[in-house]
């Protein structure tokens, strides 16, 4: 037997929602003998909201679940938790009950029981944790710590850590950050972000808008990347101290920054 600290949502024998005994600080669990699984999705979303949708895969006769998601505090601020659409609890249309809480920074408890006595087998979708960027790395990795899972009969079962999943977040959002140092001498490096996989390039523009190098042109995965320039040209001449322009093209995105040159 094992005890969890976290607040969640459980009706063990209770057949009906009685706020007093729907919420417990501690749970005497049992461990898994099935191959259920706790499973961390992440959802498009705009660039200032990320979506986190987490389900089960093999449960079996299950009413209630509960899970602690972890992630970085200075890159995302917990919003709020939510039954995800056509929760796999929640199919007669009756929302289940659910509770959440953020017991400190970057980490969340979530749990959720239905009370109308019925219960699902299988694959589905859970719940969804809508979290705020407030990061400008825009990677971070969100972890599955502990989870369980209540059966019809009231049984709170452990998930096991081994089949719990995580999710590494590319960025949310396509970006060009100014480049470091500003100014320079001899050489500075530039760094950017993409959000989907793309052709992605780069280039090194005088005052005047010709073009002095190339320093980016092929195809990307997402993520986040860092070129260096030496201040030469694409036929690897010194260029002369002055203003300069780097411009990044990937998809729809586009943006230019502007750096300085000092000798």
């Amino acid at each position: 037997m094992k005890r969890i600290a976290f607040t969640l949502v459980t009706a063990l024998a209770v057949s009906g929602p009685s706020p007093a005994d729907l919420i417990t600080q501690g749970l005497d669990l049992k461990q898994s003998a099935l191959g259920a699984r706790l499973t961390v999705t992440q959802v498009k979303s705009d660039s200032d909201v990320l979506r986190i949708q987490v389900g089960a895969e093999a449960a079996r006769n299950i009413k209630g679940y509960g899970f602690v998601l972890t992630f970085d505090p200075e890159q995302f601020e917990y919003v709020r938790s939510e039954e995800a659409d056509a929760s796999m609890i929640s199919t007669n249309g009756n929302a289940a009950l659910m509770v959440h809480k953020n017991h400190e920074a970057g980490r969340v408890a979530v749990g959720a029981v239905q009370v109308d006595g019925s219960s699902a087998s299988g694959n589905g979708q859970l719940a969804e944790v809508v979290f705020r960027k407030v990061g400008d790395a825009g990677l971070s990795d969100f972890r599955l710590v502990e989870g369980i899972m209540v059966d019809l009969a009231g049984e709170t079962t452990e998930v096991p850590a081994s089949v719990l999943q995580n999710v590494s977040l590319g960025p949310t959002d396509y970006g060009l950050q100014q480049n470091v140092p500003n100014p320079f001498n001899p050489e500075t490096t530039i760094s950017y972000q993409l959000r989907e996989s793309g052709r992605a390039l780069l280039t090194v523009y005088s005052s005047l808008g010709q073009e002095i190098r190339t320093l980016v042109d092929e195809v990307q995965e997402v993520g986040a990347y860092t070129v260096r320039w030496d201040g030469r040209d694409s036929f690897g001449r010194q260029v002369a101290s002055g203003v300069y322009f780097y411009k990044m093209r990937s998809g729809t995105f586009s943006d230019q920054r502007r750096m300085m040159l000092l000798k």
